[in-house]
């Protein structure tokens, strides 16, 4: 139910959207940075972080999106799944991108992944009736 383009449609949106956030957060840390101190500080190196985040993230991405894939098919793409995907990818991108926040990050984007799928297209998380 859920088409190759819509779900790389989300995949694409959830990989950005980091970037927005992290923009959000730059904005701030200009508005407050030079008398912030060390939350200023803060604010900056999570904005650049969120910002910077799609360089790394496409790994577990690329790893993400076929997994999600066969799991919808299949008919087993719910909550526990979807986080436990993301882990996994977010393990397998940590290698590669020497990031200890990389399974928790996957965790996180996953299972946005299955909201927003849950959200456009929710007669793919629909059981059939008995009958």
């Amino acid at each position: 139910m859920v088409g190759p383009g819509g779900l790389l449609l989300a995949g694409a949106t959830l990989w950005l959207a980091p970037v927005a956030a992290g923009l959000v957060l730059l904005a701030v840390f200009a508005l407050v940075g030079d008398w912030a101190g060390v939350t200023g500080l803060a604010l900056w190196a999570a904005g650049m972080a969120l910002v910077l985040s799609p360089v790394f993230s496409w790994i577990g991405w690329l790893i993400a999106l076929p997994a999600t894939a066969l799991l919808l098919r299949q008919g087993w793409f719910g909550w526990l799944p979807a986080a436990a995907l993301g882990a996994v990818a977010g393990l397998l991108a940590a290698e590669v991108a020497q990031s200890e926040l990389a399974p928790w990050f996957g965790l996180v984007s996953v299972t946005g992944l299955r909201d927003l799928l849950g959200l456009r297209h929710p007669a793919a998380f629909t059981l059939p009736r008995a009958g």
